[in-house]
């Protein structure tokens, strides 16, 4: 039988190993994508345009607005096997349903689509969560025996009831525990999954893991010890570039935010289930842990893994898909870079270049950029103009073919505004096959 000591080491192994851990190939993806996704590129010499294009974004943010109207509607149906079956079939498609509404169901699933519109993939975590509510009731000790056992009985479902008699009274402790079903969105930028060649279905995964930042305060309330709680790391605002990346212009501001009093003082932990062969007899069981640093905190048999995840673009045979930013990320380097060209040739073409010859114009008048403000010059030949090209047209043009190169890779819905003109000045049947081709395009990113 593995100790917990070697519970952890092994975990620990399989969370460093995964996929989606810390800076790794997937990791960087991610936080690539978030840093597109804000517009954050690669800044221009020192007087030159800052312009970025946010093709990324719109592709997201005009895909994300065709298929939200899917998720709220009806579409969730079970079907049902025979006549008989049709009555089951419609009630548990109605409570599904409700449960989804009760939940904010369609809130998750939405945030879970934009997560999987940009980085590839969406996660969802599904789960029955236990609250336990305890209450003390103290009677005095002269009471009967047919009382004491009245007062013994459970009074609500799922309680446990524990009698002690102190020195001055009856002590009655009632637990009474709720569970409930969870439905949660989860970063992607937090979540890590291994596996081998041979293993595609999520269900069969040796290892999926979440890493999580818990409050003192809750450890100890998950009944953590407050020594074991300081072998426990310290959040790292250095490290797991993604989760950084989706702060945009505030992950600077992080560490700065730490918290005041150790009860809030955030714990690097991680929330996993993983295949391990606990008894060291050559078989593997399903197994929830739950650990930081050198603590293992749950260690409990798991019946499934409780996440789903998604793509909009699958790739066969692999659980990490693609996203828009994968395919809009070259177009937006390419427009980033023609707008601000463009900018700075307008630039140049509204304001004039000017020579200047040296000795005889005094060059803190020449550049100071006052309207109308006088330059001092020896001799009239002293300042001459320079001419530019102009490559306004060029410039325009290459921007329309990049939309439309971005409109082919993301679909009609990228460039909604576009299309929808070309559709307007088209005739009855071409309009209807294009409409008709992107509402198949947003079906399928939607499903």
């Amino acid at each position: 039988m593995l100790s917990d000591n070697e519970i952890v080491a092994l975990v620990r192994q399989e969370v460093e190993d995964a996929q989606g851990y810390d800076e790794d190939v997937l990791a960087q993806k991610r936080a690539q994508a978030m840093q597109y996704y804000h517009g954050q590129m690669w800044q221009a010499p020192e007087g030159r345009s800052n312009l970025v294009s946010h093709d990324v974004a719109d592709a997201v943010h005009h895909t994300l607005s065709q298929i939200t109207p899917m998720f709220q509607s009806s579409m969730i149906n079970f079907m049902p096997e025979n006549e008989e079956d049709e009555k089951a079939a419609q009630m548990e498609s109605d409570v599904v349903r409700w449960m989804i509404e009760r939940n904010d169901g369609f809130a998750i699933l939405n945030s879970a689509a934009h997560d999987a519109l940009l980085v590839g993939n969406g996660w969802i975590k599904v789960d029955v969560e236990e609250t336990s509510d305890v209450e003390t009731e103290r009677y005095p000790l002269d009471i009967t025996e047919e009382q004491l056992f009245l007062l013994s009985q459970p009074t609500a479902e799922n309680q446990q009831v524990d009698i002690r008699q102190n020195k001055k009274s009856w002590s009655i402790r009632r637990t009474t525990t709720t569970s409930e079903l969870t439905i949660k969105s989860i970063s992607p930028d937090v979540m890590l999954f291994t596996y081998s060649y041979d293993q595609f279905e999520f269900d069969e995964l040796r290892f999926v893991g979440e890493r999580k930042l818990m409050s003192e305060s809750d450890l100890i309330g998950m009944g953590v010890k407050r020594e074991d709680i300081e072998s426990i790391p310290r959040q790292d605002y250095s490290s797991w570039t993604a989760s950084r990346a989706r702060e945009g212009i505030y992950q600077d501001q992080a560490g700065e935010q730490e918290a005041k009093q150790s009860a809030e003082i955030l714990r690097e932990c991680f929330d996993c289930y993983m295949r391990i062969d606990l008894d060291e007899n050559g078989t593997s069981e399903l197994r929830h842990l739950f650990y930081g640093g050198d603590v293992l905190i749950i260690n409990e048999e798991a019946e499934c893994i409780p996440y789903a995840t998604g793509s909009p673009i699958c790739i066969p045979h692999r659980i990490q898909g693609t996203g828009l930013y994968e395919l809009m990320y070259q177009v937006q380097d390419a427009k980033t870079s023609i707008l601000r060209k463009y900018v700075d040739g307008l630039e140049v073409s509204l304001q004039g270049k000017m020579g200047a010859v040296e000795g005889q114009v005094n060059m803190q008048d020449l550049t100071n950029a006052r309207l109308n403000g006088v330059v001092r010059m020896r001799s009239p030949d002293a300042i001459v103009p320079i001419p530019s090209n102009a490559n306004s047209a060029e410039a325009l043009g290459g921007l329309q073919y990049l939309d439309s190169v971005a409109e082919q890779r993301g679909g009609a819905s990228v460039e909604l505004n576009t299309s929808d003109k070309q559709l307007m000045s088209s005739s009855a049947t071409a309009a209807s096959g294009g409409l008709e081709i992107k509402e198949k395009m947003a079906g399928w990113y939607c499903h």
